[in-house]
C-alpha cells in the first residue's frame, strides 16, 4: 500500500499519539536572568526548556524525540492597553513561580497606572496555558491581544475552527506536531492566517473564527470598558500533540508509515522503503552518490570506434592521449564497508551508486552514478569565490534528488574544488543538512576517498571536526574568533579518536564511540589554546589543548533537515551561521597524518601530463604513472602492468617516506614493448603495486587510447596535417607520434632494442629525486696508453651495437640459435 503525503494527515486525524499530561518528577523551574526557565521530560512530548521572560514574547519549546518534526517553537505574544496606552512589561513588574497539581506555574504582576496586570504561565507537559487578567477603574477602556506564531514554518498549516470551544486545530501541511489554540470566552476577534499582516486584516472585522488559505499565525483580541468588577479575564491555550503520520520511534525524521508502508510522491514517484529494507525500530540512513565523468569519457575517447585515418582522427588521439583518464566513481567494496561501519552501531545506511552498487534496490529506482547533465567533466567543481559554495551544494541536493529529498542524501565525488589556493588540495567540503563533495581528483585512494566519504557526510550529519554542536563547542568558537585561520575552532584533539579530526581522517574509518574527555587547559585560562601535537601524532602540526568534553559521534548524529521527512520549517535546524564546513588541512597534510598506519603501502595515479597512449607500430610505447609512498617509511614498491594477450612488465621504485614532501611522490615510465592484442581504439592496462612483503597495496585498470594506423594510413595522416584546423604544438605532437609509423626504417635500430628483454631504469620525476651517493672520483688516463677515452667508448658501442643486432635476428627468428658443437 501506498500513501500520498498530503493525505496521511486527514487519513490518520483520529490516530495521535498522546502526550503525557502529567508533568514529570524532574520537572524544574530555574532562575536565569532572562526570568525563569521551566524544563520538563520530553520523552513522550513536552513543553521543554522554556523561558517565561519579563517582556511581550515568550518562546515555547516543544520537543518529542520520536517524532518527523522532532522540536517545535511556538511564539507567543501578550499585548495590553489600558485607557489608550500600552502597558510596559519591563517596569513595575514582580515575579512568582510555583508547582500546582504537577503543572509548573510562572506568574508575572506589572502595575500600570491605576491597573494591575497579572500574567500568568502554565506548563504542563504537552500544554500551555497563558492567562491575561486586567484590574482597574470600571469604565477603563481595555485591550488585550494574544498572537502567537510557529516559527520558521515553510510549508505551512491548515486550520478548522470550533465555534463552541472558540478553537483552532491546526493541521501541518507535511507530517508534523498538530496543535490546538484555544482562546477564552468573550474574544472580539479570532483568527488564523498565513501572515501577521493577513491578521491585522481581520482585527477591524469583529468576527470570531476566521480561517485564512494558511494557519502558521494565530491571534484573539479582547476590547472592552471594565465592569462594574473592575476586572477583565482572557487566556490562550495551546495544546500539541503527534499524529500518527508523524510518529517517528526510531528518531531518523522518516515517519513510522512511511517505513511500514512506502508513499507516493505527487509526481507520482514510488518511494518503497519497506522494500529498500527500511526499519521504523531502526534508523534508516538514505545517501545518493553522483560523480562527474573522467575528461576521458567527457571527451568521448571511451565510446569511439578505431580513430579516423586523418588529420581530425589524428588529432582526437591526440586530445584522447592528453585527456585526465583518473576516474571518479568508488569502489563497490568500499561502500559496502561504509553501510557494514554504519550496521556495526545501529543505523541502516542504504547507499545508491546507481548500477555500481545499490543493496536491495531495484535498478529502475536507482538514481546514483554518473549524471552528465548535472555534473559534467570540469577540473574544478566550484567557483574561486567561496561564498559561492553554499550555494553550489545546495542547487546539487535540488538538482539530483527534487522531491526525492524528503528521503535521500546526496554526495557528489569529482575532481578538485577549486583553484582557490585555500581548496585546490582539500579533500572535501559539506554542507549541514544540505550534501556534500569529495574531491578525488585531489589525489585519493579508494581508502581515502571512503574516510572523505564519511567525513563530509558527517557534517551533513550534523558533526563539526570537533564532534556534536553542544554549547561548550560555541563558546569555544567565540573564543576563538581572532585566532589565525585553521585554528578559530577546536581541531587536532588528539583523544577525540573519529574520522571528523583531521588527524584520523585518512587512518580511521569510524567515528567516535564514546565521549571524549580531551585537553589541558581551561577555556577561561587566557592562554593560546593550540601547542606542537604530542610526538605520537609524528606531524609538525599544532593541536588543541584546551579542556573539552565531546560527546560520542554515533550518539548525536542529525538525521533530521528541511528536507527529510518533508518536515521544512518545523524541525530544530542549527543556528542561523554559514553551515559550510570549511577544510583547513590539505590533502598531503591529511595523508601525512595517517602515514603512520600506512606504511609499506602507495598509491598510484596516471602521469597524463606526460602522455599517456599507444601507437601501434613504435617501439618506444609507455605508460607513464606516479607512484605515491602512503607510509611515513622509506620503502621500495614494485609496479607491474599488464596488457594485451598476458604481456607484463615490472620495475622497482624506492621512495622516501611521506615526512620528504618532495620527494616520496616520483614518475615511472613502463615500457609496452610487445603490442600483440592491442587494438584501437582503447585497450585496457592493469596497474598493480606491490610491496616488499609480496602484498598488493593498489590495483586499479585503465583505458588506454590506441592509434593503430598502418604504414600507408600514417603517411596519409600526416600529408593532410599541415592544413589541418588545430593548433601548431598539437600538430607537431601528432607528427613527432606518427612519423616513425610512416617510415620505419628511420627506426630499425631501435626497433632492434626495443626487442631486448633488459629493464630500462625509472624514468625521473619532474620534481628531482633527491639521492645521496658517495663522491665520484674521475680516474685519470693511465701513463703511457694510446687510447683515449673517446676511442674505448666507440668500440664499446660498435660491439653493443653488433650484439643488439645479433640478438635482434635471434630473436625474430624464434629465439632459437643452433650452434655447431
Amino acid at each position: 500500500m501506498t500513501l500520498k503525503k498530503t493525505a496521511l494527515a486527514a487519513l490518520m486525524v483520529g490516530a495521535v499519539v498522546a502526550a503525557e499530561t502529567v508533568t514529570p518528577a524532574d520537572a524544574d523551574i530555574v532562575k536565569i536572568d532572562a526570568g525563569y526557565r521551566v524544563d520538563q521530560d520530553a520523552s513522550n512530548g513536552a513543553f521543554d526548556g522554556v523561558v517565561v521572560s519579563l517582556g511581550r514574547q515568550t518562546d515555547l519549546h516543544f520537543a518529542h524525540p520520536y517524532s518527523v518534526p522532532g522540536k517545535m517553537t511556538i511564539s507567543a505574544l501578550t499585548d495590553v492597553w489600558v485607557g489608550g496606552s500600552p502597558v510596559d512589561w519591563d517596569k513595575n513588574t514582580t515575579t512568582t513561580r510555583e508547582q500546582v497539581g504537577g503543572a509548573n506555574v510562572v506568574t508575572h504582576v506589572t502595575k500600570s497606572g491605576d491597573a494591575t496586570i497579572t500574567r500568568t504561565f502554565t506548563i504542563d507537559g504537552a500544554s500551555t496555558e497563558v492567562e491575561t487578567v486586567v484590574e482597574g477603574n470600571p469604565g477603563t477602556w481595555v485591550k488585550v491581544s494574544s498572537t502567537s506564531w510557529i516559527n520558521n514554518l515553510v510549508t505551512g498549516y491548515t486550520a478548522t475552527y470550533d465555534q463552541q470551544k472558540n478553537s483552532f486545530h491546526l493541521t501541518p501541511v507535511d507530517p508534523g506536531h498538530e496543535v490546538d489554540v484555544t482562546f477564552g470566552q468573550g474574544t472580539r476577534t479570532s483568527a488564523v492566517a498565513g501572515s501577521t499582516q493577513s491578521i491585522g486584516e481581520t482585527l477591524s472585522s469583529d468576527r470570531n473564527g476566521v480561517v485564512g488559505e494558511f494557519a502558521g499565525v494565530q491571534n484573539g483580541s479582547w476590547r472592552e470598558s471594565l465592569d462594574s468588577t473592575g476586572r477583565l479575564e482572557t487566556s490562550v491555550r495551546f495544546d500539541v500533540t503527534t499524529p500518527q503520520d508523524a510518529a517517528d520511534s526510531d528518531g531518523d525524521g522518516l515517519p513510522d508509515i512511511w517505513e511500514e508502508e512506502g508513499f507516493t510522491l505527487t509526481d507520482g514517484t514510488v518511494m518503497d522503503l519497506p522494500r529498500w529494507g527500511a526499519d521504523p525500530q531502526r534508523p534508516d540512513v538514505f545517501l545518493q552518490l553522483n560523480w562527474m565523468p573522467s575528461e576521458f569519457e567527457a571527451r568521448g575517447c571511451t565510446s569511439r570506434e578505431r580513430f579516423e585515418a586523418s588529420a581530425s582522427g589524428a588529432l582526437k588521439f591526440e586530445e584522447c592521449d592528453g585527456a585526465n583518464k583518473e576516474f571518479y566513481r568508488p569502489n563497490s567494496d568500499m561502500l559496502k564497508d561504509l553501510e557494514e561501519l554504519f550496521d556495526q552501531h545501529g543505523i541502516n545506511l542504504h547507499i545508491d551508486a546507481g548500477a555500481l552498487y545499490a543493496s536491495r534496490i531495484d535498478l529502475e529506482d536507482r538514481h546514483g552514478g554518473p549524471n552528465e547533465d548535472v555534473l559534467p567533466y570540469s577540473k574544478f567543481a566550484f567557483s574561486n569565490d567561496p561564498n559561492e559554495y553554499a550555494g553550489q551544494l545546495q542547487q546539487w541536493r535540488e538538482d539530483l534528488l527534487g522531491e526525492r529529498g524528503a528521503v535521500w542524501n546526496v554526495g557528489v565525488l569529482g575532481d578538485r574544488i577549486s583553484a582557490h589556493p585555500r581548496f585546490i588540495d582539500s579533500s572535501g567540503i559539506g554542507l549541514k543538512g544540505e550534501s556534500f563533495f569529495a574531491a578525488k581528483g585531489a589525489g585519493l585512494d579508494n581508502a581515502e576517498l571512503n574516510g572523505t566519504i564519511l567525513h563530509e557526510f558527517g557534517h551533513v550529519l550534523g558533526l563539526s571536526h570537533d564532534g556534536a554542536e553542544t554549547p561548550e563547542r560555541q563558546a569555544y568558537k567565540q573564543l576563538m574568533e581572532t585566532y589565525p585561520e585553521g585554528m578559530q575552532e577546536r581541531n587536532r584533539i588528539p583523544e577525540y579518536r573519529s574520522a571528523m579530526n583531521y588527524l584520523y581522517q585518512f587512518s580511521k574509518l569510524n567515528l567516535s564511540e564514546q565521549p571524549t574527555t580531551a585537553g589541558k587547559y581551561e577555556r577561561t585560562s587566557n592562554r593560546f589554546l593550540y601547542e606542537r601535537c604530542p610526538e605520537w601524532v609524528k606531524k609538525n602540526e599544532n593541536c588543541f589543548v584546551g579542556k573539552s568534553n565531546i560527546p560520542a559521534d554515533w550518539d548525536n548524529l542529525v538525521f533530521r533537515s528541511n528536507y527529510i521527512g518533508r518536515a521544512e520549517g518545523i524541525v530544530g535546524l542549527p543556528d542561523a551561521e554559514e553551515r559550510v564546513v570549511r577544510e583547513d588541512m590539505s590533502v598531503y597534510e591529511l595523508a601525512l597524518a595517517a602515514s603512520e598506519s600506512h606504511n609499506k603501502e602507495a598509491g598510484l595515479t596516471l602521469n597524463d601530463e606526460a602522455g599517456n597512449s599507444i601507437v601501434v607500430g613504435r617501439d618506444d610505447n609507455e605508460i607513464n604513472v606516479r607512484v605515491q609512498n602512503k607510509g611515513f617509511d622509506a620503502h621500495t614498491f614494485t609496479v607491474t602492468a599488464h596488457w594485451g594477450n598476458g604481456q607484463e612488465v615490472s620495475r622497482e621504485i624506492p621512495l622516501p617516506g611521506m615526512p620528504d614532501k618532495k620527494n616520496h611522490i616520483r614518475d615511472l615510465a613502463l615500457p609496452l614493448q610487445n603490442l600483440d592484442g592491442v587494438t584501437g581504439p582503447n585497450t585496457p592496462i592493469e596497474l598493480v603495486v606491490t610491496n616488499q612483503s609480496n602484498e598488493r597495496v593498489f590495483a586499479e585498470t585503465y583505458e588506454i587510447p590506441v592509434a593503430d594506423y598502418t604504414q600507408a594510413e600514417a603517411k596519409k595522416v600526416l600529408a593532410e596535417l599541415p592544413a589541418a584546423n588545430a593548433d601548431q604544438d598539437r600538430k607537431n605532437h601528432v607528427e613527432e607520434r606518427l612519423r616513425p609509423v610512416a617510415a620505419p626504417n628511420a627506426s630499425a635500430s631501435q626497433n632492434s632494442a626495443a626487442a631486448t628483454k633488459v629493464t630500462p631504469r625509472p624514468k625521473p620525476a619532474p620534481a628531482p629525486v633527491t639521492e645521496t651517493r658517495g663522491p665520484v672520483q674521475e680516474k685519470p688516463a693511465e701513463k703511457g696508453s694510446s687510447v683515449s677515452d673517446g676511442a674505448i667508448a666507440g668500440i664499446v658501442l660498435a660491439i653493443a651495437g653488433a650484439m643488439a643486432a645479433l640478438f635482434g635476428w635471434w630473436y625474430n627468428n624464434g629465439g632459437e640459435l643452433k650452434l655447431p658443437f
